[in-house]
C-alpha cells in the first residue's frame, strides 16, 4: 500500500515536471508541443477481443475448480453427518477408524482448494501479464506515430480527469484485436 502511495506521488511529481517545463520553455523552432493521452488499461483489457477470450479462458477454468471443490464438499459433509449418526454404534476402533479416513479426506480437501486457489491467481497472473505486455508495446507504437509526449494510464489514483480527447483507450482496443496473436 506504501508502495503504491509513493508510486502516485513520483507520478504527480513527474507530470508536474512535465506541466512546468511545457509552460518554462519558450515556444520556437526549439520546443516540441507537448501532447499527452489517456488510456483506461483495463477497459482495454476487458473489451479487446483477446482480453474477453482470456476472461472465458479463465472462468472456465474457475468453474470447474468451483465444481471439484463443491463435490469434495459434499462428501466431506456425508462423511461427517455419517460419523457422527453412527458414532455411538461403532466400536471404539471402527469409529477411529473412521474419523482417520475423515481427517484424511479432510485435509486433501484443504490442500485441494489451497492449490486451485494458488492455481487461479497464477492463471490470472500469466493472462494479464501477457495481454499487459502487448497492450504497452501497441500504446508505445500509437503514441510514437501520434506524436504523444506522455501516455497516462487512467487509474484510480493517477489521473483525475481528462477530457475525452485525449482518451485513446478505443485506438487501442482497436489496435489490440487487430494485432496477430
Amino acid at each position: 500500500m506504501k508502495a503504491r502511495r509513493l508510486e502516485g506521488r513520483v507520478f504527480v511529481f513527474l507530470m508536474m515536471l512535465v506541466f512546468l517545463s511545457a509552460g518554462l520553455f519558450p515556444k520556437g523552432a526549439s520546443a516540441k508541443e507537448v501532447r499527452i493521452g489517456v488510456v483506461d488499461l483495463q477497459k482495454a483489457l476487458n473489451e479487446s477481443t483477446r482480453g474477453a477470450q482470456a476472461r472465458a479462458t479463465f472462468s472456465k477454468r474457475a468453474t470447474e475448480l468451483q465444481k471439484q471443490i463443491e463435490q469434495r464438499q459434499k462428501e466431506l459433509e456425508t462423511m461427517k453427518n455419517e460419523l457422527a449418526s453412527k458414532a455411538s454404534v461403532l466400536s471404539e476402533k471402527a469409529r477411529a477408524e473412521k474419523e482417520r479416513v475423515y481427517q484424511e479426506k479432510l485435509k486433501d480437501f484443504q490442500r485441494f482448494y489451497r492449490d486451485a486457489q494458488d492455481e487461479l491467481r497464477s492463471k490470472d497472473q500469466e493472462l494479464t501479464s501477457g495481454l499487459l505486455r502487448e497492450i504497452q508495446s501497441i500504446i508505445a507504437s500509437i503514441g510514437q506515430k501520434g506524436g504523444y509526449s506522455v501516455i497516462l494510464e487512467r487509474g484510480e489514483s493517477s489521473v483525475l480527469f481528462a477530457d475525452k480527447e485525449v482518451d485513446i483507450t478505443q485506438a487501442v482496443i482497436d489496435a489490440f484485436n487487430k494485432s496477430p496473436k
